[in-house]
């Protein structure tokens, strides 16, 4: 993992998505899935 000016390996919203897809588009999970997915991230992230 790349860490470039990253303060306390805080991730933001748009890394964590930015994984998501790559992991939906590993497991080709049905769109429905992913789209609760990315709800439970930014809810977690926004918490």
């Amino acid at each position: 993992m790349e860490k470039e000016g990253r303060t306390g390996g805080v991730r933001t919203a748009a890394e964590l998505i930015k994984d998501l897809q790559q992991v939906v588009k590993g497991a080709h999970i049905m769109p429905v899935d992913s789209v609760s997915l990315v709800d439970e991230v930014l809810n977690y992230s926004l918490d």
